[in-house]
């Protein structure tokens, strides 16, 4: 007020007539406007000074009016902050919609992936299961960029890099392992492409090539794993499981797209579904005459089999007699290339030949050594087991144990310790496998690991002895490959210092190499008692544990002791040991 009452004063005594009030009814308004706080009009003010002007004349209105925005803006700020909060809840909800779908996607992958490994195998009858299988494969490998985008948009919500949790570091320690198995592999395959390019092999070139490209995709995916572990990093836990979760579920799928015929990928599926396709054909009616007249020899009556008849036998080729046992053979048709006969009746096997079956003819097996054994010969763990009979049908057991080649028929990769870049070692024994891996293999092709009294039975073959040539340890030499008792740096006298090629040695009354020595060979019983229950006609104890199976043979690592037909070990199912192979049986009910 004091400034529009000097305003009106100083306009008042102003010397010019024209700056002065021009008559005294303005003065005298101007005069009642200073008396009620209002502007006067000989002074120009702003808006706000006219607000404050009216506040002053009007403060319970303008108190009112306060209070009024007070509360509508405290309302409205309440209204954002749970408009906020009800987003990020609606958001943590899609969220949680969208994680159950990619749990959902990860549970159905294991299924697809334990479903390749235990029952999709090479028979015609699975041709409608392959299909379903792969349409659901199609199907998750469609969501895999929806998953890839879901994954990056949790990404956004991460905190700024930080030290390593002790989670973080041991998953940072496994994917460097997997970084420089898939290097070592690379390097392999490099090695493999240089030696087919300078032998001017164009065939195995491509094929070198190809693998090696599919080495480096692999190496690839590896390190980039390596490069994103412990990188992401959230506040939330629940969010950090989450992305955890869908980071999983996006490296599972790219394993299972990679072009790989091993293991469980999409590939996989699809060659054994090929294969599956063709065996009726290839194996069967390719070959009706040899199999006519196999069958007809089968169920002579006066024969080694006693008049058993049997349908041709889906992936076997038969290959005749042998000469001495009389027994069957059969090559099973995609492990390798078929063996033919030699003038005086043997097979004659290339670097890259099949698996080759023998049906040996039903019968009753004493396990146990059924005599007394001299200390010498005695086992340190498990101790002399009780003789038990066990009455069996006839059923197929492998000629010798599996071997590199015949594995790398199927799989992609050899888990072999042995093995020479010029494929040298190609007709030695696979090694350094796990039970399970084993079992894998064999049931992919119809065909299954031995069971102890199965094995037994084709070790004796017919004999009581120690072993199936007598008991006369001093002649094991002559028929397996066991441990010399010399220092590495001498020549052995037969010229291996480990594994020898299958069939190096002299083969048993069945026709079988190697059930002594050379390498220890998984069963699929786990260790026990005989007398436990057998789950059916087979032999195949119904032992529910599976933390120990058995294993027998001996090795080039063990000695004669350990070679004894009724000789038994365990090892662990996970184990993995560079004398530990397998050979695989079949059951003659199959087709």
């Amino acid at each position: 007020m004091a400034v529009d009452l000097a305003a009106v004063i100083e306009t008042t005594l102003q010397k010019r007539q024209e700056h002065r009030y021009q008559s005294a009814v303005l003065l005298a308004e101007d005069l009642r406007r200073v008396l009620e706080r209002r502007p006067v009009l000989v002074r120009r003010i702003g808006p706000w000074t006219r607000l404050w002007r009216f506040a002053q004349r009007r403060p319970l209105v303008v108190g009112l009016l306060v209070l009024l925005f007070v509360a509508v803006g405290s309302g409205l700020a309440v209204s954002l902050v749970l408009l906020g909060r009800a987003n990020r809840e609606v958001e943590r909800a899609d969220q949680a919609e969208q994680f159950v779908e990619r749990l959902t996607d990860r549970t159905e992958l294991a299924a697809l992936r334990k479903e390749l490994e235990e029952e999709l195998a090479i028979d015609s009858a699975m041709g409608e299961r392959f299909q379903a299988w792969h349409d659901r494969g199609d199907r998750l490998l469609a969501r895999r960029q929806a998953h890839a985008e879901f994954l990056a948009q949790l990404r956004r919500l991460a905190l700024p890099p930080g030290p390593d949790t002790p989670a973080a570091t041991e998953r940072r320690r496994e994917a460097e392992r997997d970084l420089r198995y898939t290097q070592a592999r690379t390097a392999n395959y490099i090695r493999e492409l240089a030696e087919a390019e300078a032998a001017g092999d164009a065939a195995r070139v491509e094929q070198a090539k190809s693998t090696l490209r599919d080495a480096r995709d692999i190496e690839e995916r590896a390190a980039k794993r390596l490069a994103d572990v412990g990188s992401v990093r959230f506040a939330d836990p629940a969010v950090q499981a989450m992305h955890d979760h869908v980071r999983a579920l996006v490296d599972e799928l790219g394993a299972f797209a990679e072009r790989r015929p091993n293991l469980t990928t999409q590939l996989a599926g699809r060659l054994l579904w090929r294969l599956a396709g063709r065996v009726v054909k290839e194996s069967v009616e390719q070959h009706k005459s040899a199999w006519d007249t196999a069958i007809e020899r089968i169920a002579a009556p006066e024969g080694r089999y006693g008049g058993l008849r049997i349908a041709p036998q889906e992936g076997l080729v038969p290959l005749g007699p042998d000469p001495r046992s009389g027994l069957e053979e059969f090559a099973q048709l995609f492990t390798g290339s078929l063996p033919s006969r030699l003038e005086g009746g043997e097979l004659d096997y290339a670097l890259d030949s099949a698996i080759v079956l023998v049906l040996l003819p039903g019968g009753e097996v004493k396990m146990g050594p059924g005599r007394e054994v001299d200390i010498a010969m005695q086992p340190r763990f498990h101790g002399i087991p009780p003789v038990a009979a066990v009455r069996l049908p006839p059923f197929f057991l492998s000629k010798q144990e599996v071997t590199q080649a015949q594995w790398l028929a199927i799989e992609w990769s050899s888990p072999a310790i042995e093995q020479e870049p010029d494929g040298s070692r190609r007709r030695h024994p696979v090694e350094h496998i796990t039970v399970f891996e084993a079992m894998t293999f064999a049931r992919r092709l119809r065909l299954a690991v031995p069971n102890e009294a199965q094995w037994e039975y084709a070790c004796r073959a017919g004999a009581r002895t120690a072993f199936s040539f007598g008991d006369d340890l001093t002649e094991i030499r002559a028929h397996g490959n066991l441990f010399e008792d010399l220092p590495i740096a001498e020549t052995p006298p037969d010229g291996f210092h480990r594994s020898a090629p299958v069939g190096s040695y002299r083969a048993n009354g069945y026709g079988l190499f190697d059930m002594h020595g050379n390498v220890r060979e998984w069963t699929c019983d786990s260790i026990g008692w005989y007398d436990e229950t057998h789950a059916g006609p087979d032999g195949r104890r119904a032992t529910s544990s599976q933390r120990s199976f058995v294993v027998r043979g001996g090795s080039f690592l063990t000695g004669g002791a350990a070679a004894q037909c009724w000789w038994r070990e365990s090892e662990p199912p996970g184990h993995r040991f560079g004398d530990l192979g397998f050979r695989v049986a079949r059951s003659v009910g199959e087709r």
